[in-house]
């Protein structure tokens, strides 16, 4: 017999305005995120969509045993956020949670009368588990504890035979090693070449204050954190979380900066990657040592070679270029890429492409300061606000609007958990690298020389730097 999805379904559950909204995002999207801040009910509405679209299936399709995945990213938090809560709530009229099913481990059983479908209960310590499975709903509850590959892996699972809207929802606060990839594709819009699916990703916010159920001291607690975490937690502000790197980060600071006469001379930044991104960033050099990034490069699959020639054909003025910046790694790589000669390192082939356009020694490539703990400090010093003598709030360091992928992953970085002082390696931390570099090829005050020059191109590099520093040019108004 089929039952239909209850009449009193809201009665049964009890959910917010905001919920409710979220409700009847999911009829209209196929990948929804729901909250952006604590307090809003993220996991309730999870556990209870993910029970109703179960039964709607059902009701809408006739299919029985469908399948659907609720997922943590450990069992500890599963445990904690869903099992303990799901055994309370849901009514034994609609089915039974079982520790160990024979066949779908934990999970809860739907009753036959509303069409057997089956939650199981998952964490993502290891996705790769789930390479042979299907559901017709996957739910990932703090989405941002995840990395991308989580979401892709998951997104390959995302289908049922007869069902042609299936669904993945999934609820998450600002932070963690998934904010800027989470960011980037619910609030940014930025999204793969070729994604088909695009136009069917939508965010619905919902704060503590959409939560009526939150008792009134909870508010008070939101109230008394420290401005990062209140701007997250509380506000759902996705430039400031708990756990970034640089709290220091105003976008209407860092990333609104405009090119001002004066700054002729340019530094380049690489960072190196070939699966991962490749970095590159032009500066401009402000007669009072402030430094603006206004191009960028960011991009897969080059070789060493193919990521000369594009700084070449972007450099617009290589007479202003001071010199190129690198991150050290690529003077021990070498001999691995079809158009290096025998021997020849990344660093030898960049610079020896770079002699071919623009003259031997007229643009050096130097190895770059690799010390992470000092680097990054050195990068919040250019970031710390001040007042210029015109009493605006200004920095030694801005970047462009049209810096979009700086601006994406450098506030978004987050603090190591294994290594103090350090960011966490395996998040963007590309754009973050080549800044780094390009700050640390800078004297810490406008007197000192440059330091950590390519041991065999030292005084060359002093000179030219040196030069370039003091020698009067007339200012020049960059275009965009």
């Amino acid at each position: 017999m089929v039952t239909e999805v209850r009449k009193d379904w809201a009665d049964l559950w009890h959910p917010t305005k905001r919920q409710i909204e979220a409700h009847n995002a999911v009829k209209k999207y196929k990948f929804l995120l729901y909250g952006g801040a604590v307090g809003g009910g993220k996991s309730y509405f999870l556990r209870w969509e993910t029970l109703y679209l179960l039964i709607h299936f059902f009701t809408e399709y006739k299919i029985r045993d469908i399948v659907a995945g609720l997922f943590c990213e450990d069992y500890p938090s599963l445990k904690d956020r869903q099992l303990s809560k799901i055994r309370k709530e849901f009514p034994p009229e609609l089915g039974k949670h079982h520790a160990d099913h024979k066949e779908y481990g934990n999970c809860f059983l739907i009753n036959p009368g509303y069409g057997s479908g089956v939650i199981a209960f998952r964490n993502l310590d290891d996705p790769s588990k789930y390479m042979s499975a299907e559901f017709a709903v996957v739910a990932i509850d703090e989405l941002t504890k995840n990395k991308k590959a989580v979401f892709d892996e998951l997104r390959h699972r995302l289908r049922w035979p007869g069902i042609p809207d299936v669904k993945f929802i999934s609820g998450s606060n600002p932070g963690s090693i998934g904010h800027g990839w989470v960011k980037k594709i619910w609030f940014e819009k930025i999204f793969e070449p070729g994604e088909a699916e695009a136009h069917l990703f939508h965010f619905v916010r919902a704060l503590a204050i959409d939560n009526p159920y939150l008792d009134s001291s909870y508010y008070l607690t939101l109230e008394g954190l420290p401005p990062d975490l209140k701007a997250a937690l509380k506000d759902g502000n996705w430039d400031r979380f708990a756990g970034q790197f640089f709290n220091e980060w105003d976008r209407t600071i860092h990333g609104e900066c405009p090119i001002t006469k004066g700054q002729c001379n340019e530094i380049i930044g690489v960072d190196y990657g070939y699966e991962k991104p490749s970095s590159v960033g032009w500066y401009k050099i402000g007669i009072d040592g402030k430094l603006t990034r206004y191009n960028e490069l960011y991009e897969t699959g080059l070789t060493y070679t193919a990521l000369a020639k594009k700084i070449v054909e972007m450099t617009s003025s290589p007479e202003d270029v001071d010199y190129i910046v690198s991150d050290p790694a690529i003077w021990n790589d070498r001999a691995h890429h079809k158009e290096s000669l025998i021997g020849e390192s990344g660093a030898e082939t960049m610079q020896r492409i770079f002699n071919e356009a623009w003259g031997v020694s007229k643009v050096v490539l130097m190895q770059g300061d690799n010390n992470r703990a000092v680097g990054w400090g050195r990068c919040r010093e250019y970031l710390k606000p001040h007042k210029d003598q015109h009493g605006q709030v200004t920095a030694k360091f801005g970047a462009t609007r049209n810096c979009v992928e700086f601006i994406r992953t450098f506030p978004d970085l987050v603090f190591s958990k294994t290594k103090q002082g350090d960011v966490d390696k395996t998040g963007e931390d590309h754009a973050g690298d080549e800044f780094r570099y390009v700050v640390m090829s800078r004297p810490e005050t406008p007197t000192a020389p440059p330091k950590h020059h390519i041991p065999t191109t030292e005084e060359l590099i002093r000179k030219k730097v040196r030069d370039s520093l003091t020698k009067k040019k007339e200012p020049k108004i960059i275009g965009m």
